[in-house]
């Protein structure tokens, strides 16, 4: 089973942290909390039972509660952190995935983050929604994708929408020149 394919998850304690790590290599104990953090910057290695899994830029990594682990950084490294504790039993192992759409997960931690900041309760309902806004969007990344012929036409301009969604520039008539249709169809 994996923690992002559940369909009923209740949060019953949480906290978050922004970390700015710099190189290290320490070994965790295990702790009475899952951890869920998104890597904003830098590189580190997580070795639990026999296997190594690599976090980098952009990766969301999950460590069940109870497990211990080496944790070495690599690259000094900037995370939001979110440790949890649910109803249900998970049973799951050390989990980094790379989020098909990487700015908005990264957009829902640093607003988890702010929102810890400005109110740090474990019941903070805002923080709450924001939790369950991230395990969705994980959810989501992992169903199946089913596109018609309509959507992969533009897929390209959807790509390059991802990419750059702060460029200013960003118009209908570029858009649909990358998708290679007018802008009427587009």
């Amino acid at each position: 089973m994996n923690i992002f394919d559940l369909k009923n998850l209740t949060v019953t304690a949480f906290s978050v942290y922004r970390c700015n790590i710099g190189r290290s290599d320490i070994t965790i104990p295990p702790r009475d909390f899952h951890s869920l953090s998104f890597r904003i910057s830098g590189r580190t290695e997580i070795i639990a039972e026999g296997k190594s899994y690599i976090s980098e830029q952009g990766a969301v990594t999950y460590v069940p509660k109870g497990l211990p682990y080496a944790h070495i950084v690599r690259q000094p490294s900037e995370v939001i952190a979110l440790h949890f504790n649910v109803s249900e039993e998970l049973e799951t192992g050390v989990c980094v995935v790379i989020p098909e759409n990487c700015y908005e997960t990264e957009r829902l931690f640093v607003s988890l983050a702010k929102s810890w900041e400005q109110n740090p309760v474990s019941g903070n309902i805002k923080c709450l929604s924001l939790i369950y806004g991230i395990l969705t969007r994980l959810n989501i990344d992992k169903e199946p994708k089913v596109a018609n012929k309509n959507h992969r036409i533009i897929e390209p301009a959807v790509e390059y929408i991802r990419k750059n969604y702060t460029d200013s520039g960003l118009s209908v008539s570029y858009l649909s020149d990358i998708a290679g249709v007018s802008e009427a169809y587009f």
